[in-house]
């Protein structure tokens, strides 16, 4: 990348990113250290309208295949992170479990209405698994994996913090992997942009380094939502 490119990028972003998306501007600092990048969080569905609107020049997004007037560029792809009572036999053989074992084990599986992707993806990902008590929100459900005389299980995309109880094992899925891509609009993948999208590619899943400071995060103001976008 050449250096000394001018300009500003907002990037709609979730704190699910942070690691990678840190690194990536570390990357952008050292390259084009006259670009800036200003972090925007908000939800999904409100960063593909932000992105549609021009509130922001890009997003990253999970699990968006196709999102009209937008253009998705490939930049990583993760695991899903399977939570599991710590006391459970599958959790006490370590490794990665096998999708075939967990299916007879109650899973809390996020309602297809909250989020139609990621439940269609892990209902395919364990074929024949066992329905088991409601997924509620993420931070509740691993409480009620943790505590419940039953077990059973849930799985969740990677997060920035994993929670700390010894009631919780955490294992992850061989397979399938999420993909995630930077939005932008059609036919606006400006050098910046492209640099940015550069920096993303090439992170990988763990590198240790120092973490850049980006332009400080704006208020958040109330966004529009658009309908059948997946949730963050």
């Amino acid at each position: 990348m050449a250096a000394g490119t001018d300009g500003l990028v907002r990037l709609g972003t979730s704190r699910a990113f942070a690691d990678r998306v840190y690194r990536a501007l570390g990357t952008l600092s050292a390259h084009r250290p006259r670009l800036r990048v200003r972090l925007e969080r908000a939800p999904q569905e409100a960063r593909l309208a932000a992105v549609r609107s021009g509130t922001f020049d890009a997003a990253l997004v999970r699990l968006v295949r196709r999102a009209d007037g937008l253009a998705l560029h490939p930049v990583w792809t993760e695991p899903l992170i399977a939570a599991l009572p710590a006391d459970h036999p599958l959790a006490a053989q370590g490794g990665d479990p096998c999708p075939r074992a967990l299916a007879r084990l109650p899973l809390r599986l996020v309602p297809r209405e909250a989020n139609p992707a990621l439940h269609d993806l892990i209902a395919s990902a364990v074929p024949g698994w066992t329905p088991g008590p409601p997924f509620t929100t993420l931070d509740d459900t691993l409480a009620d994996v943790a505590s419940a005389r039953e077990p059973s299980w849930t799985v969740f995309h990677p997060a920035d913090a994993m929670p700390q109880d010894r009631g919780l094992a955490f294992r992850v899925l061989p397979a399938p992997r999420v993909p995630v891509a930077l939005a932008v609009r059609d036919g606006e993948l400006t050098p910046p942009l492209q640099a940015l999208l550069e920096a993303l590619t090439g992170t990988a899943p763990a590198i240790a380094g120092p973490t850049p400071a980006p332009v400080p995060p704006r208020s958040q103001v109330p966004l529009p939502r658009v309908a059948g976008a997946t949730s963050p």
